[in-house]
């Protein structure tokens, strides 16, 4: 109800080349698109300065994004930037059955917490090529989806962050991605929660973070995603955790399918997968569940369960 926007088109299709769109209100986004509407900006440059009065609404359907696409809408962008400073300013978000944006080549940096570089939320989906995206506040990912579910596929590009608790990419819907680097200095390379997934193909993720973890896979029970089977696949490339403690894979309050294939990997800890009870869940039976297949390259380190939890391994 707070939404509005500097440029705010519903329905219809246009065409914006060469301009610069900034909004500074709270809850304002930049562009927003909706009710079916179709818009192609090209080398267009969108700033964003204002903060979000909900970060709920804001990471469940794009609530102060600097670019939004709902309700059936798509927003394809070729080139140009986006910039946004303000807690809650997601950068790119579709948001919705059928609603899209399309990104390629296009730079993107956002500052604030909660503010997210890409994401895709109720069933929306997001498409990059060769996109940058370097987030620094807490609790941003630079590709994410949220309630709701949705879809992120990635071809190339460069994707970094350093805040706290912001992982390079976050999963509660289906996120693929080929010939891609991510590199997280405040949290893990990648998080999936719930029943769902992320395909890496020939991609470079790494992470340095002392006591936290490569990649996790849980169920916080928040609501935010459904299911216990999260799925981890990547074909090619490297996986590294370099840092002196924590595990590289990590499952808890869930079950971790993750398969490798032709992977470098590296666990710096010592500590290859670890199984157990955490936070999250019921006390008792809120194990972890891993199940590790695993072809194709050299794994060095130990595997780690508590007794409520499990380690399948398949070589």
């Amino acid at each position: 109800d707070t939404a509005s926007a500097t440029y705010q088109q519903s329905g219809g299709t246009a065409t914006k080349t060469g301009e610069a769109i900034a909004a500074s209100e709270a809850d304002q986004s930049a562009v927003w698109v909706t009710d079916g509407g179709s818009l192609t900006l090209t080398d267009v440059t969108v700033t964003s300065t204002g903060d979000t009065s909900s970060a709920d609404d804001s990471s469940f359907y794009g609530l102060d994004a600097a670019v939004l696409a709902d309700d059936g809408s798509s927003i394809t962008m070729a080139g140009g930037s986006i910039t946004t400073t303000g807690t809650g300013a997601n950068g790119a978000f579709a948001s919705g059955d059928g609603s899209s944006v399309s990104l390629t080549g296009t730079t993107i940096a956002a500052t604030g917490d909660a503010a997210h570089g890409v994401m895709a939320t109720q069933g929306g989906s997001a498409s990059l090529t060769d996109v940058t995206i370097d987030t620094t506040g807490a609790h941003a990912a630079p590709i994410a989806t949220d309630r709701g579910s949705g879809t992120v596929t990635v071809q190339g590009g460069t994707f970094t962050s350093s805040g706290d608790g912001s992982p390079g990419i976050y999963s509660t819907g289906a996120i693929t991605a080929d010939g891609i680097v991510v590199a997280a200095t405040g949290s893990e390379t990648a998080v999936i929660e719930g029943a769902n997934s992320i395909a890496l193909t020939d991609s470079s993720l790494t992470t340095s973070v002392e006591d936290l973890r490569g990649v996790m896979i849980y169920q916080s029970m928040s609501g935010d995603a459904e299911g216990t089977d999260g799925t981890f696949t990547m074909t090619g490339g490297s996986l590294a955790s370099t840092a002196d403690t924590g595990p590289l894979f990590y499952v808890t309050n869930a079950t971790g399918i993750i398969t490798l294939t032709d992977v470098d990997v590296t666990a710096g800890s010592g500590v290859l997968v670890q199984a157990a009870a955490d936070s999250w869940g019921t006390t008792g039976s809120n194990g972890g569940h891993a199940v590790v297949t695993a072809s194709g390259e050299t794994l060095t380190g130990d595997l780690v369960a508590d007794d409520i939890s499990s380690i399948s391994l398949m070589l």
